[in-house]
């Protein structure tokens, strides 16, 4: 399927005048010539003409074709639709070859998208150049066609269809090899989300539940979750689904009237279809006894909950996907229900300058906090006990980060600058809204993992870690560097979160700052190198 016309050599002015279009016809805005050349007037050069753009992607300079939408905004309304039509006409003449037209009546009923709507498309597919280039007018004030004709050439368009991408790649240049014109936000290394979940308005309590159980282990989107009061429902949604890792889909016979979950159910086949290793797409029957499966669903290895498959089991075999995608180890520890056993806190000295917290379990010898690194996670243990949530790898991220002494600050500003009160305030609103939000909304089960229960300071990973640290180098006392280290040795989900926002380098030049500055207590730098500080996780 390859257009025999000479391929696509987009300059940067021309991708700057084609994005522009995208973003106001995004944003309900009028584009015109005349407009577009005064706002653009101090980005385009003099000699720039938008005429000389290719007219598969623009026509008449401002009337941006179906391609060219994909080419700059490849998640729109009209390129899902689109796909939706072509994918529809695909399997119709799968089943039957003979066919030589196709009605907009049925692509409309098996797409539940509106007649016009298909009309429309069926016009917009003549600018592809591998489809139809013939058919009947729609009528009744509609800009589209009734019917399309199928002849040989527009068979093997049909049947050879992969994707929108896809055709780009090859009437492009550069497509594949370099970035989209607009912005690098649909890049697998800005997954913002590990799961979007996607399910009718009816099975709101199934993906509360699912959301409960995941969250705790993962980055979890669920609109009503997730979005706060003001946001713009419809862009926030689209866009936390293009940079989340998998959409899981929950379908019952309430998907066939839920719109916006049938149009989330496209964008997640349309994005798979681009490349598993950049989304994933899991179906989750909740009743699979008369349900019509959506386009695209039919072929993908589905979970289903039963008597014997609960939505508990579901979201442990999602978890388990979710390690093998990132290639890191499944976290078991602190699940939802878990029992942890609670060893008795050693007895508080408030006039004392150092406390005994935990004890070496390589050489059994006491270690020592510092006191204003005690006083800081003590009070943010306080804090959780007060407001009855468990105490989380969070909490004691933003424990470090306040303390006044600024060492936690200083390291991560030394690697970004304003690195650290981005951290703190992205820390602050998940352990005060976001928390709180999560035990409330999910099952008695589910909540089990977000109460508060007491604990001894040598249960924590970090701790320990931390304390192994201070003895290796014989310091008398346990400081903010030591546990810094021993959390970004772990492998909880917020050192993981931490990692992927900063990319793999930087995390390492943190990892590095961390262990070559002197903290308040001037230890003894260790002659150990990063490698042997910082554990990657197992591939």
């Amino acid at each position: 399927m390859v257009d025999s016309k000479p391929k696509i050599q987009l300059t940067e002015p021309q991708k700057l005048w084609l994005g522009t279009i995208c973003s106001k016809l995004r944003n309900g805005q009028p584009v015109t010539v005349r407009g577009l050349k005064v706002e653009l007037r101090d980005r385009l050069p003099r000699d720039f003409n938008p005429s000389e753009i290719d007219s598969r992607l623009l026509k008449h300079e401002d009337k941006i074709t179906l391609l060219g939408i994909g080419l700059c905004d490849p998640s729109s309304e009209s390129v899902k639709h689109a796909d939706m039509v072509i994918l529809s006409v695909r399997n119709l003449l799968a089943s039957n070859y003979e066919i030589r037209s196709v009605a907009v009546n049925y692509v409309s009923e098996d797409t539940r998208l509106p007649r016009e709507e298909v009309a429309c498309a069926f016009k917009d597919l003549s600018e592809f150049g591998i489809f139809h280039d013939s058919g009947t007018t729609y009528g009744q004030g509609v800009d589209g066609w009734a019917t399309i004709n199928i002849d040989d050439k527009a068979f093997d368009g049909f049947l050879k269809y992969e994707s929108v991408g896809q055709i780009l790649d090859s009437i492009v240049v550069g497509r594949g090899d370099a970035k989209s014109p607009t912005s690098d936000e649909d890049s697998p290394e800005n997954v913002n989300w590990d799961f979007f979940i996607a399910h009718s308005g009816k099975d709101k309590l199934p993906a509360q539940e699912l959301y409960g159980l995941l969250a705790l282990h993962s980055r979890v989107f669920l609109d009503s979750e997730c979005l706060l009061p003001g946001d713009d429902w419809v862009r926030e949604v689209a866009f936390a689904q293009r940079n989340s890792r998998v959409t899981l889909v929950l379908i019952s016979s309430n998907v066939d009237d839920a719109y916006y979950a049938r149009e989330e159910i496209a964008s997640a086949v349309a994005m798979a279809r681009e490349g598993k290793q950049r989304h994933r797409l899991v179906p989750i029957y909740l009743d699979a006894s008369g349900v019509d499966v959506p386009y695209g669903l039919h072929l993908k290895h589905s979970l289903y909950v039963t008597p014997e498959s609960s939505v508990k089991t579901i979201s442990e075999i999602l978890l388990q996907l979710l390690a093998r995608l990132t290639g890191t180890p499944e976290r078991r520890a602190n699940r939802p229900g878990t029992k942890v056993k609670i060893e008795a806190a050693p007895p508080k000295t408030p006039k004392t300058e150092i406390l005994e917290a935990s004890q070496d379990h390589a050489a059994g010898a006491s270690i020592k906090f510092a006191r204003n690194l005690l006083d800081a996670i003590e009070a943010s243990k306080t804090r959780c006990r007060q407001t009855g949530l468990q105490y989380l790898t969070p909490h004691l991220l933003l424990a470090l980060l306040q303390i006044p002494d600024g060492f936690a600050r200083r390291c991560f500003d030394e690697v970004v600058a304003g690195l650290a009160g981005k951290v703190v305030r992205s820390l602050q609103v998940y352990v005060e809204q976001e928390l709180p939000r999560l035990a409330k909304g999910v099952s008695e089960e589910g909540a089990e993992g977000y109460r508060w229960r007491d604990f001894s300071w040598s249960e924590l990973e970090s701790i320990r870690v931390g304390a192994d640290i201070a003895s290796q180098e014989r310091s008398p006392l346990v400081t903010t560097r030591h546990i810094l280290l021993g959390f970004l040795r772990s492998d909880s989900i917020t050192v993981g979160d931490l990692r992927m926002k900063l990319g793999e380098e930087k995390f390492a030049l943190l990892v590095d700052t961390v262990i070559n500055t002197p903290d308040e207590q001037k230890p003894r730098i260790p002659t150990l190198k990063n490698g042997s500080i910082f554990k990657t996780p197992p591939e």
